[in-house]
C-alpha cells in the first residue's frame, strides 16, 4: 500500500514539473479513459481494437493498437484550444524499441516519435491486459508511461490527430488541456472581488474557476495575512480579526491566480468599507456631464453616514447612509466643469455613523473644450498629415501643423486666423494653437508672379568637333552664357559640360534675374545622337551644381541636383538663408543639356497695398509702382523712382505681382530714409520705424526700444537727422496720397496717436513737462501742480 501511494506521488510531481496534468484528475489518477474530453473515432484505423486494462486490480477502457511486429493507429479530435496532449500509455511486454508517433498537428515540433519502455509492459488475452509481468510491479511508473506532449501554440480550431504505434501497445488515457489564462473567485453563483466580513462570522466557503474551461481545474488557496483571515485548502475562509488580507486561488499548473480582498471588521465597531480611495475622472468636456461610481459598504453604525463633496464642480448621490442599512451602497459621483480652466480637484468625505475616523476618496478630471475649427482656402487647399482638410476637431489649447498647398499658378500669401495663434504667420506649414471654441483659418494664395526663362533651340552652331573653341560662348535671346570648352551634342540640338575639376572647364552662367531663384529645372539626355523628343536614353547619374562662382573647383556649390537616372535634374534654392539672383550651373560629369528653366520669385505686394523690396541688382519698374522715402525740412515725402541700383530698398504700391526688369545699370536717389537692416538695429522710441498692417492702418511704426533687433534683410524707415518729430505711427493709407506735378507726396504727419510722452494743453497745444494746470495725456485729462 505504501508502494502505491509512493508510485501515485510521483507521478503526481512529475506532472507538475513538466507544466501540465490530466485535464480530468490528477496524473496518477488512471479512472480516466481515453473518452474523457476528445472525440475517439477507430474509423480508417488500423489494428485498433477497443478492450479493457486491468492495474493494481481495477478494470479501465483502453484501446490496443497494432500486433506483434505490426503498427496501428487510431484518430483523435482535440478540441480548440488544447496546449497540451496528456496520454497513459505502454508497450507490450518485450517491445523495448516500441515508438509512439503523432501527425495532423502542424504546430508541434518537434514531430518526433515518442519512445515507450516495455520493461515492465503489458500482458494478457486478446480483450483484457494485465500491466505488470511480477510481483510488486502492479501500477506504471510516470517516467515511461505517462506522457505529456506540449503543443507551440493552443489549437485555433477542433483538429483530428493521427496517434500511431510502431508496434503492439495499450492506451488507457488521452486527454487535451487548455493554458491556464485566469481565475475567477466566487461566492456561490457570484463573482467576487472583495468580501466584507465581521468577527465571528460564519466560514465562507469560496470556489474557483480556471480559465478557459479545457484548462487544469484545480487551484491553491492561501492568504498573505492569516492573522486577519485563513483559507482552507477547500477554500474556505475564516475571519480571524480585524483587518484586509488577500486571498488568492493560483493555478496548480502555473502562476496565474484571481484574488479577493477580504475586509474584516470588528464586531462591536462601527464600519464603512470604502471601494476605492480615488476616482479619476480623466477628459471631461466643458459643459458636459460625466459619472463614475464607488461603493460603500456601512456595518455597525450608531447613526446615519454623511456623504459630502468639498467641489462644487462635483455633486454626489446618495448623500447619506441610514444606520440600518448593512449592504453595499452605490455612490454615484458627476463631474461637470463650466470653464476650461475649472479646478476639478475635490475629495468626497464620508463621516458620521459612530465612525472613528473620516473615509475620504479623492476627485480630479481634466476639463477640455471641443474646438471646431474651419479651414477655408481659394486657389489651394489645407493639408493636415497630407490630407485636404475643410475642418477639423480638437480641442481649445491642443494644436495642430497644417499646410497651405497652393493650386497651379498661385503661390502661398499667409495666413488669416480667428480664434487660434500660429507660431508664425509665413510660413506655409504652420502649427496652430486653438483658443476658441470657433476658430476659423484660412490659408490665403495669390497668383504666381514667377517668370520662367527657357533655353531651347537657340544653341550656336559649334566649331569643328562639336566643340567651342571661343572662351565663352553667348545665348543671346534669354542672355545664358555657354563656358569654355562646351560642346554641341550631334544632331540633338543639345550642349554639353563637362566635369567641374578644374579652373576653365565648362559652364552655364545664368542671366541676372529682378527677383530671387526659387529652383532650376534642366532636361537632361545621353548618348550620340538621340532625339531629343521623349529625351531618348537615360542618362548617366551625373548631378548638377549650383553655385556662385563659375568653374573653379574651390567656388561654392550652394546646392547639388538629383542623380537619379531620370532625364531631369532639379536645384532648388527655395530655403536658402541667402538668396541668389544669378549663378552658375556646373557638373560632376559630362551632361548634356537641352533646356532649362529657372523659376524666380519678384516683388508681390499683399492685399494691404503696400510693401518694401530691395533691389538685388539694378532694376526698373513701371511708372508709379515704386518709391524711395526723403525729407525736406520738417517735411517726410515720398518719391516716385524708375530705377534704382542694387540693394536699394524701396517701397512698392499696388497689391500684386510688379512688372521689374533688369537695367544695365541706375542711378542711386538723392535720398532715402529707408534702410535695410543688418540684423543689428534696434528702436530708440525715436527714429526707427517699421513697415506694419495694423490698428491704424498701413504705415510705418515706431519700433519699441524693448523688443528685439529688426531682422536682417528687412526695410526700416530711419528718421535720424532727417525730422525733429517724433510720432507713433507714419501713415500711408489712400487719402494722404495725392497727385503732384513734381511726384512728390507728404507722408500724413499728424499721427493717429501721439507720443506716449507727449502731453497737451485744453486748446491741443502741445506742452513740455513743465506745464503746470491740467493737460491730455494719452486721451485722458491729468492735473499738474
Amino acid at each position: 500500500m505504501k508502494k502505491l501511494q509512493l508510485f501515485k506521488t510521483m507521478l503526481l510531481l512529475f506532472a507538475l514539473i513538466v507544466g501540465s496534468t490530466n485535464a480530468w484528475a490528477d496524473a496518477s489518477d488512471y479512472s480516466a479513459v481515453y473518452t474523457s474530453n476528445v472525440t475517439l473515432s477507430t474509423t480508417g484505423g488500423t489494428k485498433a481494437t477497443a478492450s479493457t486494462m486491468s492495474i493494481g486490480g481495477k478494470s479501465y477502457s483502453a484501446m490496443k493498437l497494432g500486433s506483434s511486429g505490426n503498427s496501428g493507429n487510431f484518430k483523435v479530435t482535440f478540441p480548440v484550444g488544447t496546449k497540451y496532449i496528456h496520454l497513459h500509455v505502454a508497450a507490450w511486454s518485450g517491445k523495448n524499441s516500441n515508438t509512439l508517433s503523432f501527425s495532423g498537428i502542424s504546430n508541434y515540433t518537434p514531430n518526433t516519435a515518442i519512445t515507450l519502455t516495455a520493461n515492465t509492459g503489458v500482458s494478457g488475452n486478446s480483450t483484457s491486459y494485465t500491466f505488470g509481468t511480477t510481483t510488486g510491479n502492479s501500477e506504471p511508473n510516470s517516467a515511461n508511461h505517462y506522457k505529456v506532449i506540449t503543443l507551440e501554440n493552443a489549437l485555433t480550431s477542433s483538429t483530428a490527430v493521427t496517434i500511431t504505434c510502431s508496434e503492439r501497445c495499450v492506451i488507457w488515457g488521452v486527454n487535451a488541456e487548455a493554458e491556464p489564462t485566469g481565475v475567477t473567485i466566487k461566492n456561490g453563483d457570484a463573482t467576487i472581488t472583495s468580501l466584507a466580513m465581521t468577527e465571528g462570522d460564519e466560514d465562507v466557503t469560496l470556489s474557483a474557476t480556471v480559465a478557459p474551461a479545457l484548462a487544469y481545474q484545480k487551484v491553491t488557496w492561501s492568504s498573505d495575512n492569516t492573522s486577519v483571515a485563513t483559507v482552507t485548502s477547500a477554500g474556505v475562509v475564516h475571519a480571524v480579526a480585524a483587518g484586509t488580507a488577500n486571498i488568492k486561488a493560483t493555478s496548480s499548473l502555473s502562476s496565474i491566480y484571481g484574488t479577493c480582498v477580504v475586509t474584516v471588521s470588528s464586531a462591536s465597531s462601527p464600519t464603512a468599507i470604502v471601494s476605492t480611495a480615488a476616482l479619476a475622472f480623466g477628459d471631461v468636456e466643458v459643459g458636459q456631464s460625466k459619472n463614475m461610481q464607488f461603493t460603500i459598504t456601512p456595518a455597525n453604525l450608531e447613526s446615519a453616514l454623511s456623504i459630502s463633496c468639498n467641489n462644487n464642480k462635483y455633486t454626489v448621490s446618495p448623500i447619506s447612509i441610514a444606520q440600518d442599512v448593512t449592504t453595499a451602497q452605490t455612490i454615484t459621483v458627476t463631474a461637470a466643469p463650466t470653464a476650461l480652466n475649472d479646478d476639478m480637484d475635490g475629495t468626497i468625505t464620508i463621516s458620521g455613523g459612530g465612525l472613528e475616523a473620516n473615509r475620504t476618496v479623492s476627485l480630479t478630471a481634466t476639463p477640455y473644450q471641443v474646438a471646431n475649427v474651419t479651414l477655408s482656402a481659394t486657389n489651394g487647399v489645407i493639408k493636415e498629415n497630407d490630407e485636404a482638410k475643410t475642418s477639423l476637431i480638437s480641442r481649445v489649447g491642443s494644436s495642430a501643423t497644417l499646410t497651405a498647398v497652393p493650386n497651379t499658378g498661385y503661390l502661398f500669401d499667409g495666413w488669416t486666423a480667428v480664434g487660434a495663434t500660429p507660431t508664425s504667420s509665413s510660413n506655409a506649414e504652420e502649427e496652430f494653437t486653438f483658443t476658441s471654441t470657433t476658430p476659423t483659418i484660412t490659408a490665403n494664395f495669390i497668383a504666381d508672379p514667377n517668370v520662367y526663362a527657357t533655353l531651347e533651340d537657340n544653341i550656336p552652331t559649334p566649331s569643328a568637333n562639336g566643340q567651342y573653341s571661343d572662351p565663352a560662348i553667348e545665348i543671346t535671346e534669354d542672355g545664358y552664357t555657354w563656358g569654355f570648352k562646351g560642346y554641341a551634342a550631334n544632331g540633338i540640338n543639345a550642349l554639353q559640360i563637362r566635369k567641374k575639376t578644374n579652373t576653365g572647364e565648362s559652364y552655364v552662367k545664368l542671366p541676372t534675374f529682378p527677383g530671387y531663384i526659387q529652383n532650376i529645372t534642366c532636361t537632361i539626355t545621353a548618348g550620340s545622337g538621340t532625339s531629343k523628343t521623349g529625351v531618348g536614353a537615360t542618362p548617366t547619374s551625373n548631378v548638377l551644381y549650383f553655385q556662385t562662382g563659375n568653374t573653379d573647383a574651390s567656388a561654392e556649390v550652394v546646392e547639388t541636383s538629383n542623380n537619379d537616372n531620370s532625364n531631369y535634374r532639379y536645384i532648388d534654392i527655395s530655403s536658402k538663408a541667402t538668396k541668389y539672383n544669378t549663378g552658375y550651373i556646373t557638373a560632376s560629369g559630362p551632361v548634356r543639356i537641352w533646356r532649362i528653366t529657372v523659376a524666380y520669385r519678384p516683388a508681390t505686394v499683399t492685399s494691404a497695398g503696400w510693401g518694401t523690396y530691395v533691389a538685388p541688382c539694378a532694376v526698373e519698374f513701371e511708372e508709379g509702382d515704386a518709391y524711395v522715402v526723403s525729407a525736406a525740412g520738417e517735411t517726410t515725402t515720398l518719391k516716385s523712382v524708375t530705377s534704382v541700383p542694387v540693394n536699394t530698398p524701396v517701397l512698392l504700391k499696388g497689391a500684386g505681382a510688379k512688372n521689374i526688369s533688369v537695367t544695365a545699370s541706375a542711378a542711386a536717389p538723392e535720398s532715402n530714409l529707408l534702410k535695410v537692416s543688418d540684423g543689428t538695429i534696434t528702436g530708440d522710441n525715436e527714429h526707427i520705424y517699421v513697415l506694419s498692417n495694423k490698428n491704424n492702418g498701413v504705415g510705418f511704426y515706431l519700433w519699441d526700444s524693448t523688443a528685439a533687433a529688426i531682422p536682417a534683410g528687412k526695410v526700416y524707415l530711419d528718421t535720424t537727422g532727417a525730422t525733429s518729430k517724433s510720432l507713433e505711427f507714419f501713415s500711408l493709407d489712400d487719402s494722404i496720397y495725392e497727385e503732384s506735378t513734381d511726384e512728390t507726396t507728404a507722408i500724413k504727419n499728424a499721427a493717429v496717436e501721439a507720443s506716449a510722452n507727449s502731453s497737451y494743453n485744453l486748446a491741443g497745444q502741445k506742452v513740455d513737462v513743465a506745464y503746470k494746470g491740467i493737460v491730455v495725456v494719452n486721451g485722458k485729462k491729468v492735473v499738474r501742480k
